[in-house]
């Protein structure tokens, strides 16, 4: 705790953190707190209750920074009932435009996560991206959660350094992007060694059930474009029947496939054309 009141409760069986004041705000507990300890590479995620009702105090901010311990220069994330704002940029949720930034309609848990890459903020609500900003120029040195009301909640709290796993993507990014994927050369055929990260994504949606992907696959510059397109789409549809034949429900799965259109790296290396041919799993 930094300032105000917070404690914990349950929530239908679970443990929340409840803002019973005002203009609360807390830190994580962390032994080394008087440094920066967020690292080039991390994710947060939460879950934000925001009760039924309409003020203009129904906000939460996410500090980039330890305003206890350690007070830097930092930006803030600023999480509304049906949006998010930060720096100059301000998104409303899709289809929720004519609601309102401070009304809830009916109160109800938001998923919230951000992603940090050296330099590359991200933020998510619930399944889409609002903001993304390409180069932060202040860097973040921690975390402190601010509430402008006392009827926000949140649970399930995390702090995750280093690489991101394949289901941490899927909440910070919205989809998960494979390059281990092989085919055989102008095929849609799977080669042996496509089984290892295929194998990951069938355990993820086990494990998972809510979660269902479109499987989309992308190829570099070489070839026609006609062909190229062809080709994506026959291995998006592969991938896809191969999952389906390891039990995973066909309702879960569609594919697609995109050729060269849209490339994530450059095509006039080996590298970047090893980038570009790739499978993306997208959540729907």
């Amino acid at each position: 705790m930094y300032k105000g009141n917070a404690e914990i409760g349950n929530v239908d069986g679970e443990n929340v953190i409840m803002f019973i004041s005002n203009q609360s705000y807390i830190i994580p507990y962390l032994k080394n707190s008087n440094e920066d300890y967020l690292p080039d590479v991390f994710t947060l995620e939460m879950d934000v209750w925001f009760a039924k009702g309409s003020t203009t105090r129904n906000r939460l901010w996410i500090f980039l920074c330890d305003m206890k311990n350690n007070r830097q220069k930092t930006e803030r994330l600023v999480v509304m009932p049906h949006g998010l704002a930060f720096m100059d940029s301000s998104k409303p949720y899709p289809g929720t435009e004519e609601i309102g930034w401070s009304n809830e309609t009916e109160g109800s848990w938001k998923h919230i996560s951000m992603a940090y890459t050296k330099g590359k903020f991200k933020a998510y609500f619930n399944d889409t991206r609002l903001i993304n900003v390409p180069h932060l120029e202040v860097n973040p040195s921690g975390i402190t959660i601010e509430a402008d009301s006392d009827q926000i909640y949140i649970k399930n709290v995390r702090i995750a350094k280093g690489g991101v796993k394949y289901y941490d993507r899927v909440l910070s990014e919205g989809k998960i992007i494979v390059n281990g994927i092989k085919f055989d050369v102008n095929k849609a055929t799977l080669k042996a060694e496509s089984m290892g990260p295929i194998n990951k994504i069938y355990k993820l949606m086990v494990d998972n059930p809510t979660v269902n992907f479109s499987v989309e696959g992308h190829t570099d510059s070489d070839g026609g474009d006609e062909t190229n397109m062809t080709l994506s789409k026959a291995r998006g549809q592969s991938v896809m029947d191969k999952l389906i034949s390891m039990g995973i429900a066909p309702n879960r799965l569609k594919s697609d496939g995109f050729g060269e259109s849209k490339p994530i790296d450059n095509n006039s290396t080996p590298e970047g054309k090893a980038n570009n041919r790739r499978v993306e799993f997208v959540k729907f």
